[in-house]
């Protein structure tokens, strides 16, 4: 996987949906190298996170991001897409029962694909 393009996004502040950003391995390597390896990213302070602070400038800071959680979409075990959580305007400490929620969906998701 070399480049993750958007194909939904939910605002909290405007409740809208916008698609179409793109993230690049190439920009981003910290970030596709950790979910690439964890299949996981629990980033509870993502501004300091060493696989998100990448983010800070372009993506975390002017959308008030504090922290992600994001899971790997699998197919036939190939890396194909991410599912993103974040939380706006404070922390989040992800708990277990998070990353299993996030676990479920993802995989109910790759099943659509």
């Amino acid at each position: 996987m070399t480049e993750i393009d958007c194909l939904m996004c939910l605002s909290k502040k405007t409740n809208e949906y916008t698609s179409g950003s793109k993230l690049l391995k190439s920009d981003y390597s910290e970030y596709f190298d950790s979910i690439l390896a964890k299949e996981v990213l629990v980033a509870d302070n993502a501004r300091n996170h060493p696989a998100t602070r990448c983010f800070n400038e372009s993506y975390l800071i002017p959308n008030d991001i504090h922290s992600m959680l994001d899971y790997i979409l699998t197919k036939d075990g190939s890396p194909f897409g991410v599912i993103c959580c974040e939380s706006v305007g404070q922390k989040q400490e992800w708990q277990e029962t998070d990353i299993q929620n996030l676990r479920r969906i993802a995989n109910m998701s790759s099943m659509f694909f």
